[in-house]
């Protein structure tokens, strides 16, 4: 009717998120309610007396903060057939597996479908979100780098893969795309293939086929689109000869995908449009590869993924690859026990990214902590210190309203699926509030740390290190690629050891090719030998840094007491850390849920990195 403005779907997400945002913390105590309501007759909450009561006060006092060990047996029945609620009156739909890459093991984590509507109404509030600055056309699409791994069942018939797994074979993600009009570049034969180098590239021949309608490259983590644009500096050639001639490579194998490839190549796209594309693929791509999305992908809006935590040492990777201009987009916040987050600030990057907590997803609580502080005394005695204790717990858990701007927290959850008080073990910081709702930062994972004595490093200390030394290889014209790193304690003093893997095809055992370092002739075996000794001492230098740049209290005490040893500093061979990643992968991950560990202590990751070391370097030793 004339007079009556129209509101868009997206200004309606909007608007309803501005209501919960408002009353966030009403929010919250009604989703509480509801779900010690719904499963009163649980057994879990039987056992711990909760006698159907749902006020605050008896909840805190009568179930205890509980980690996945706490739980384990209860879940365990879940998965042999237990028809009983266990831990929730609805029957579990399906389980989780959660990535299991901080203590190299599986955990299955119960779900109901209703997952998948939470996820999909958090794509739809967050896309809205984005459009407000990247609007999109109706016929956009996604180059979403994804890959599903196979379900399995339990043995009392439950399904059960990863989150993205489940996620990719049900009928929510077909709905994802039709509610958010983006659609997927790559068809299901692509994501489902159990061959990840096949999928890689016919993700990369569909988007170079469909280039001028990719509006966003995604993927779940920002790691596997950097793996991706790995893959085209090696396999580019290979795609503008398969586009141009219509004809797949002989390694693609996967029927399914030989099928689906074969009819787009050759019946949805002419003879003459294929060569004009593999020319210009072969032109952008002998150019170099900085700045190649926007070159090849011309209409792209933005990247978007999982860039904070770990996530941000690949960022300065995309960067090349995506270019000055293209904006980097950090993904939502969640985990495999529920989402928790959104961010509604788009154009913020990655490293300022801050999450909204959205209240009706959770009920939240967050335990306040301190950094670890230690006396004089406990300095000179120097306890062993386990890796927990980085962070201690200063006060009792806290609802969303009660938190503090610029305190740390462990965020614990309660949600309908059956988990009460469930430490999900990430730190955050608070930052501000958006209406009610806290806005937070990721600080680190909890239970991933490095520490011997009564030293206390997590990831974000790592990360700074990290970046410390990268300024030392610069030089070289290598970087490094991949990163991790341990607390040794199998002989004293116990020492940190990072392993790298680099950029390049470098052996230190044998003649280097580096460039920048020395000049001369290259087919004489003395200044081949001069390279390698070159390259050695920047590596030296490179493993000082390290050690120098850790600069927490107790690390610098420890060294200087000599009890912490040297830093070591272990590069191996190239391919190790896919290695890593296949290892989860057989244990049940996907690509797309995968991180690498930044801190490793499981006994078969490391005889992995162990095998591929090519040399091994320990601070304060003066290379002549």
């Amino acid at each position: 009717m004339p007079g009556i403005p129209l509101i868009s779907h997206s200004d309606a997400l909007t608007y309803g998120f501005e209501e919960l945002a408002r009353n966030g913390n009403v929010v919250q105590a009604e989703l509480l309610e509801q779900i010690l309501v719904q499963n009163a007759d649980a057994d879990y909450l039987k056992e711990h007396k909760l006698n159907g009561c749902t006020d605050l006060e008896t909840f805190k006092a009568r179930l205890p903060l509980i980690t996945y060990a706490d739980i384990e047996g209860y879940i365990q029945k879940i998965a042999d057939g237990d028809q009983s609620p266990v831990l929730c009156q609805k029957p579990v739909d399906m389980f989780f597996l959660s990535s299991g890459t901080a203590k190299g093991r599986t955990k299955l984590i119960p779900a109901h479908y209703d997952f998948f509507l939470n996820t999909i109404r958090l794509f739809q509030l967050s896309g809205a979100f984005r459009g407000r600055h990247f609007p999109l056309s109706s016929n956009a699409k996604v180059m979403d780098i994804v890959y599903c791994g196979k379900q399995t069942m339990t043995k009392g018939g439950i399904l059960t893969g990863t989150g993205t797994t489940n996620y990719f074979r049900s009928e929510a993600f077909k709905l994802k795309q039709q509610s958010t009009k983006m659609f997927n570049s790559s068809p299901n034969e692509v994501i489902f293939s159990s061959s990840l180098p096949q999928a890689t590239y016919c993700h990369l021949l569909f988007a170079l086929l469909a280039a001028d309608d990719i509006a966003v490259i995604s993927s779940t983590f920002v790691y596997t689109i950097v793996e991706a644009f790995r893959f085209l500096e090696k396999t580019w050639s290979i795609l503008a000869d398969c586009i141009e001639s219509g004809t797949l490579p002989e390694w693609i194998t996967d029927h399914a995908i030989q099928t689906v490839a074969s009819k787009q190549l050759t019946q949805d796209h002419p003879d003459r449009d294929r060569g004009t594309l593999a020319a210009k693929i072969r032109l952008e791509c002998s150019r170099g590869f900085q700045g190649i999305i926007p070159r090849l992908w011309r209409n792209t809006s933005y990247v978007l993924s999982i860039m904070t935590g770990t996530m941000l040492s690949y960022c300065e990777a995309m960067r090349f690859y995506a270019g000055p201009g293209l904006a980097l987009v950090c993904g939502d916040y969640g985990a495999s026990e529920s989402w928790m987050g959104i961010n509604i600030d788009p154009l913020s990057s990655p490293h300022n990214t801050i999450f909204t907590i959205v209240p009706d997803l959770a009920y939240f609580e967050f335990i306040p902590l301190e950094r670890r502080k230690f006396s004089k005394i406990q300095e000179i005695n120097g306890p062993v210190v386990p890796p927990s204790s980085l962070f201690t717990e200063v006060a009792a858990p806290v609802s969303m309203a009660d938190v503090r701007v610029g305190q740390e927290y462990e965020i614990a959850i309660t949600t309908s699926s059956g988990l009460y008080r469930y430490r999900v073990g990430d730190v955050v910081r608070i930052c501000g509030f958006y209406h009610d709702l806290p806005q937070f930062v990721f600080v680190c994972r909890r239970d991933v740390q490095l520490s011997i004595h009564i030293d206390k490093n997590g990831e974000t200390e790592l990360a700074v290190v990290m970046e410390r030394s990268a300024a030392v290889l610069h030089g070289t014209g290598v970087g490094v690629a991949e990163y991790t790193a341990h607390a040794d304690v199998s002989f004293r003093p116990g020492h940190y050891v990072v392993f790298v893997e680099l950029d390049v095809d470098v052996d230190v055992d044998v003649d280097l090719d580096v460039p920048h370092v020395r000049k001369g002739n290259q087919g004489s075996s003395k200044v081949a030998q001069e390279k390698r000794d070159d390259f050695e001492r920047v590596l030296q230098e490179c493993c000082d840094c390290m050690d120098g740049a850790f600069v927490e209290p107790g690390y610098v005490v420890s060294r200087a007491a000599k009890t912490i040893g040297p830093l070591e500093l272990c590069v191996v061979e190239r391919g190790t850390f896919r290695k890593l990643a296949e290892s989860a992968l057989d244990k049940g991950a996907t690509l797309n849920q995968y991180k690498t560990p930044r801190c490793i202590a499981a006994p078969h990751l490391l005889a992995i990195l162990r095998a591929g070391m090519v040399r091994s370097f320990y601070s304060g030793v003066r290379r002549e």
